[in-house]
């Protein structure tokens, strides 16, 4: 293997994910991991770069009454920071459009700031388009 290639995981690939660790934010959780992979509308997207675990994508698809189609939520990519700016962040991106496409999803959408700069250029760069607004997100513990 040279260059970066991707893998989608499902049920099974409890383990592999545990390998890609260093690239997410906290501790992988077994449980967690396990319930994510077996749903049929979450998706776990790696990337290797020379045959190195190198970072992740995740997604899930987002059914709305009043749209026609899915949608991908593309809720966070992890690159291990000696992988960045390799062609990992695209290639994951590049692996959930061909993914969105054949589920049947019309876009997919993801969430960023301004603040950081890498994930603006990436998204554009994959041929997002930013509507110049800026969105407030609020969370609600439960």
């Amino acid at each position: 293997m040279y260059g970066v290639v991707t893998k989608r995981l499902g049920p099974g690939d409890e383990q592999e994910v545990v390998a890609f660790g260093e690239a997410f934010d906290d501790p992988i959780d077994a449980e967690a991991t396990r319930a994510f992979l077996a749903d049929a509308r979450h998706h776990l997207v790696v990337a290797y770069f020379d045959g190195h675990p190198a970072g992740f994508a995740s997604a899930t698809e987002v059914l709305h009454p009043d749209k026609d189609g899915a949608e991908l939520f593309l809720n966070e990519i992890g690159v291990m920071e000696r992988f960045r700016r390799r062609g990992a962040g695209a290639a994951l991106i590049d692996e959930l459009k061909r993914l969105g496409a054949e589920r049947g999803c019309r876009l997919i959408w993801v969430l960023t700031d301004e603040g950081n700069p890498a994930a603006m250029a990436m998204y554009e760069k994959a041929g997002g388009h930013w509507d110049g607004q800026r969105h407030v997100m609020f969370e609600i513990d439960l």
